[in-house]
């Protein structure tokens, strides 16, 4: 697992931010509603690859209360970033003005806090900056493939759709054209989104280079702009 973005809150600021809750409500629960309407419960927290994950439940009888919560992070590092886990997606937290990243509503009496994108994946702001950055933009009609190191192969790349509110980039034969190019790719771009490859059914990041996201071949005297095939975030075939 990389983390391309580091996370706003650490174990030490929901500390901080706990620690007045837990001294008032001790035995409310972290919890939201997802897109779907479920409510779901914040049960535990794993560590894994130096993070600290917040991992959810639907069943609020195995909910941790924010006490319980309090008292596993004061057995962590305090610099750790955190996350949550929410479903297959390792989800930043949003953090506030003045820094916090969990506050208690005393008027409805929870506590709020808000997520924001998969810390492992890139943003279409990111990928236009660094287009740009690197004159890339200025070879518009040089198509598209995604390269994977481990299967060795190259995937053309034809196809954008918009796949659990991020933008997709895949190869599709209800498509025309056999790999699509750069230009017709920035043209589909949003302000900022979230960011994924598709491939044979599975949802992959982007593999960050030490130049950056994207690189240039040449084969068969044409030439291509490229990503790096990353991990696989979600394997829809998956239960979660």
């Amino acid at each position: 697992m990389k983390i391309l973005h580091k996370p706003k809150a650490t174990v030490g600021r929901i500390i901080k931010d706990l620690e007045p809750i837990v001294a008032k409500v001790p035995n409310i629960f972290l919890d939201f509603s997802d897109e779907d309407g479920n409510d779901m419960f914040v049960e535990g927290i794993k560590l894994r690859k130096g993070i600290a994950i917040f991992e959810l439940t639907g069943k609020k009888n195995r909910a941790a209360t924010v006490e319980d919560i309090l008292e596993m992070l004061r057995h962590i590092d305090g610099s750790l970033g955190v996350v949550m886990q929410n479903g297959w997606e390792l989800q930043d937290f949003e953090q506030n003005e003045d820094g916090s990243i969990i506050r208690y509503d005393d008027e409805d009496g929870y506590c709020l806090f808000y997520l924001d994108r998969d810390v492992r994946l890139v943003t279409t702001q990111q990928m236009e900056k660094e287009l740009a950055d690197r004159h890339f933009d200025q070879y518009p009609d040089c198509k598209i493939l995604a390269v994977s190191e481990e299967t060795k192969t190259a995937y053309p790349m034809n196809c954008v759709t918009w796949q659990y509110d991020k933008m997709c980039l895949c190869y599709s034969t209800d498509c025309d054209s056999d790999s699509i190019t750069l230009g017709a790719f920035m043209e589909e771009f949003p302000t900022c989104a979230s960011f994924m490859l598709q491939i044979r059914g599975k949802y992959h990041t982007v593999e960050v280079g030490e130049k950056g996201i994207f690189f240039g071949i040449e084969k068969g005297g044409e030439k291509y702009i490229c990503f790096r095939v990353g991990e696989v975030v979600y394997d829809p075939r998956e239960d979660w």
